[in-house]
């Protein structure tokens, strides 16, 4: 069974109980974007929650409403979400996000994948 893949916006898979996601370079991200991914995503997820670790380094720009989307739909079946953001300003608006989008489950934003994983690690749920 294939549980990894690339579709127009992200690479996403599961390794070791927690699900990557990680933007393609140069993506926009607009609604109807927004509600592909998440709608792959699920998929792959098969009813199961997961852990998201998320590489915001290819991300350029998104949209309002794909924001306000993923502000509701995008925690479907995601126990915490952990935003890489490199940079100072994906690092500012990673959490000008977190912080007005209020998610539901526990979202942080790191610059390093390292510290993204520790926080992640607490939330993970044991493979069968």
């Amino acid at each position: 069974m294939d549980r990894s893949g690339k579709k127009r916006v992200a690479k996403i898979w599961i390794d070791d109980g927690i699900l990557y996601f990680e933007y393609h370079p140069n993506t926009v991200l607009s609604l109807e974007k927004a509600q592909q991914t998440v709608k792959y995503r699920l998929s792959i997820q098969k009813d199961k929650y997961y852990p998201i670790c998320c590489d915001t380094s290819g991300l350029v720009d998104s949209h309002k409403m794909a924001r306000d989307y993923l502000a509701r739909e995008g925690s479907i079946l995601a126990s915490a979400v952990a935003y890489i953001a490199p940079d100072d300003y994906s690092y500012k608006m990673i959490s000008f996000f977190i912080r007005n989008s209020k998610p539901r489950i526990p979202s942080k934003v790191f610059r390093h994948k390292f510290a993204a994983l520790n926080f992640l690690r607490a939330f993970k749920t044991k493979s069968p």
